[in-house]
């Protein structure tokens, strides 16, 4: 499955800080990632390790870019500083970024509202809406972004 393919299947999710589990497989079979937003200050990562889904969870409180290795082992912050603690001494060439937007006015929702989170970034990608539903109203909370391994720099 193409990531515009599976971002067609998950576009309108209701929000809960992850995709549904069923599409796991896809992500694993398809070399697939996915980028999105969590609370006010959070930002999750997943994406196919030793034939199943990882997931990483990145602060980014008012937004963050994040950059990191093909293989998702460094994250580091605009700064170039560890973003884990478990590779507390990485001084990594992590070659591919994406910025995490907090509430970006150029980038309206469906409904004229704002995404409370999108990303931006030149690694070709799909998005999809992650939606929070207030009664009868729909609220667009994310714009998350879906791309494949293969387009990743070493």
């Amino acid at each position: 499955m193409t990531a515009q393919e599976l971002a067609e299947k998950l576009n309108g999710i209701e929000y809960n800080r992850g995709i549904p589990e069923e599409y796991y497989p896809v992500l694993v079979e398809s070399g697939l990632a996915v980028v999105l937003g969590g609370s006010d200050d959070l930002c999750y990562f997943l994406y196919p390790e030793n034939g199943k889904v990882a997931t990483e969870e990145l602060p980014c409180w008012e937004g963050e870019t994040f950059w990191f290795d093909r293989d998702f082992k460094k994250f580091l912050d605009g700064k170039h500083r560890t973003m884990l603690t478990y590779h507390d001494n990485v001084k990594a060439n992590c070659r591919n970024s994406i910025a995490a937007v907090w509430c970006d006015e150029t980038v309206k929702a469906p409904d004229g509202d704002y995404y409370s989170w999108t990303y931006k970034t030149n690694i070709p990608h799909a998005t999809f809406d992650i939606v929070e539903h207030d009664g009868e109203s729909v609220l667009h909370y994310c714009k998350a972004i879906i791309f494949s391994i293969n387009d990743l720099k070493e």
